[in-house]
């Protein structure tokens, strides 16, 4: 017999732990509360036009302003002035009113070059169209309503509520969050189907996804298009008015983007853009954008690329850059949210199926209740993995892409402390072991791919329910090249688990009180059969919020140089009845 012992701590590094986690997580919970609530009263505050007296208004002025207001540091004008003038009449509260706002925003930045000649030529002078009208304020008035996908940014700020949560949940003590349990299984108990929960876990995981997608859609699929179709977009003769670099500083750091202004004619008209290129915000390495302004001085008569069905979109370079790499990073998020969701979906599938299948035999806790023998009519007890190969590696590639998205955001601030000679020792010592275990996750992706090309085994008991003394016939074949395993082992483990409280720390006990070998073969394992007689003198399997008593069978098959059959069955086994 052999014994384990483990002992675990509650929360992390005991009391102290408890605290710092503690504040941890109620600043991430406080903040996204706040500016969750924030975005979310302007949002609505911006949704609201919709809802708002519909009206005819008359265009009065229609023009796109482009001033330069002299020269600053880098060649980059202060105090440019670009976006659409617009002025519009119409009638409200028995009144003539004059209202001069496109849209409601969530900032005040003025319009870019493009969107100025867009809607200069949606809203020409004398035109009449329609406008929104405040019903307790007519002098306030709106051309167009906010677009519909703007309460999508609220999922942003959530995300930091969910995190706070998550923290918090762990840091309450065991007996508090097995209460807090026990009452939601209560509530949520009644004609609850098994795989039920897979939603709520599958939304939680569709937060990530569609905050991931929300960033690289607008960041990198968006303007890859644009580079892509801009292929085909014909050239003209373009006037650089403005070249420089623009720094944006940060409690991060300092990040740099490229700023110019050019001119250029289509049809005799003559249009501006302050686009270079397709990359959208900005990023570290000023050299390299210092090197691209220095090419493209004020003054400089050069080739720009417009597209030819909107005539004011334009841009100098059409060319893939570097800054392109920094757009994929919420592809980590979009990762995590996506394989999450198909984990949690697939999951709560198996379950279902795995319930219809064999009844109530596979509930965790088992009550100590008497029931006749049940004899399968038809086969006996078909026994599936407690986790199949495929969720393995996506349960695998959820914790690297969630790991590495997080210590990537500091290996990237460690990187450039290097490039600017600023290496913050202590952070490297402490970064090393995080960076270290991110890279052995990647590493163990390749190795659970393989895996799950294994002979997938198949093992079944004569009857459906285990009883304390049943004497058993256990049969097992393996679907694949079961021919590769050249050696194989079946056991049968029984372990009991407690759980008791030293003090503010929590422990846990494990004893293996049980371990019978069924099978120990290195010839014919690809099918067989073997006999399980349960111990008479042995306890059945039990939970009960400090105390467990768990059962499983495990299958281990050795493939050379490859890895190994690995699977884990948990088993039911049930206090003997009376006959």
């Amino acid at each position: 017999m052999t014994e384990v012992t483990v002992r675990t701590r509650s929360g992390c590094g005991g009391r102290a732990g408890l605290v710092l986690w503690t504040l941890f997580g109620l600043v991430f919970l406080t903040a996204g509360v706040v500016a969750t609530w924030a975005t979310a009263r302007m949002v609505w505050e911006n949704q609201a036009v919709r809802f708002w007296d519909e009206t005819t208004c008359t265009i009065t002025t229609s023009s796109v302003g482009v001033g330069l207001a002299g020269e600053a540091t880098g060649g980059v004008a202060e105090g440019r002035q670009l976006g659409f003038n617009v002025s519009y009449t119409y009638r409200a509260d028995g009144a003539q009113q004059r209202g001069h706002r496109v849209k409601p925003r969530l900032n005040s930045d003025p319009e870019d070059p493009e969107e100025a000649y867009r809607l200069a030529a949606v809203y020409p002078v004398g035109a009449e169209v329609p406008c929104y009208v405040h019903p307790d304020d007519p002098t306030a008035a709106y051309l167009e309503p906010a677009s519909l996908w703007q309460p999508l940014i609220v999922l942003a700020p959530l995300l930091f509520v969910l995190i706070g949560a998550f923290i918090l949940s762990f840091q309450l003590p065991k007996r508090q969050r097995d209460a807090m349990v026990s009452k939601v299984a209560a509530i949520t108990s009644r004609d609850k189907k098994p795989g039920q929960g897979a939603g709520c876990l599958a939304l939680f995981f569709f937060v990530f996804f569609a905050v991931g997608t929300g960033m690289f859609v607008p960041f990198f699929a968006v303007p890859a298009w644009h580079a892509v179709d801009s292929r085909s977009w014909p050239t003209a003769p373009a006037t650089v008015l403005e070249s420089g670099i623009e720094s944006h500083s940060s409690d991060d750091g300092t990040t740099y983007s490229i700023d110019v202004l050019f001119s250029y004619e289509v049809d005799g008209r003559t249009y501006h853009s302050e686009r270079y290129d397709f990359v959208t915000g900005s990023s570290s390495g000023y050299d390299g954008k210092r090197a691209l302004v220095d090419a493209i001085p004020a003054g400089t008569v050069t080739d720009c690329y417009y597209d030819p069905d909107e005539p004011w979109r334009a841009v100098l370079s059409r060319d893939f850059r570097a800054d392109w790499l920094f757009a994929l990073i919420p592809l980590l998020f979009m990762a995590v949210g996506g394989i999450g969701m198909v984990a949690s979906l697939v999951g709560g599938r198996r379950s279902r199926r795995r319930a219809r299948s064999v009844g109530n035999e596979w509930l965790p806790a088992v009550k100590a209740a008497e029931r006749p023998d049940e004899r399968a009519p038809g086969g006996g007890l078909v026994l599936e993995p407690a986790t199949g190969p495929w969720a393995r590696v996506l349960g695998l590639l959820v914790i690297a892409a969630f790991w590495n998205g997080i210590v990537g955001i500091f290996a990237w601030q460690w990187w450039k402390s290097y490039q600017n000679d600023a290496i913050d020792g202590c952070m490297t010592v402490i970064l090393i072991p995080f960076v270290l275990v991110g890279l052995l996750l990647i590493l163990g992706i390749p190795y659970q791919v393989l895996a799950a090309f294994n002979p997938r085994p198949t093992l079944a008991f004569d009857r459906k329910r285990i009883e304390i003394g049943d004497a058993l016939n256990l049969s097992w074949r393996f679907k694949g090249s079961a021919s590769r395993i050249s050696k194989l082992t079946i056991t049968v483990t029984g372990k009991e688990e407690a759980s008791y409280r030293r003090g503010t720390d929590r422990f846990t006990d494990r004893e293996t009180f049980a371990e019978l070998v069924l099978v120990d073969s290195d010839h014919g394992v690809g099918m067989g059969n073997a006999r399980f007689d349960v111990p008479e003198d042995t306890m059945h399997s039990f939970e009960a919020p400090n105390n467990k008593i768990v059962w499983s069978l495990k299958l281990h098959g050795v493939i050379d140089n490859w890895p190994d059959v690995d699977e884990t069955f948990p088993l039911v086994i049930h206090p003997r009845s009376v006959r």
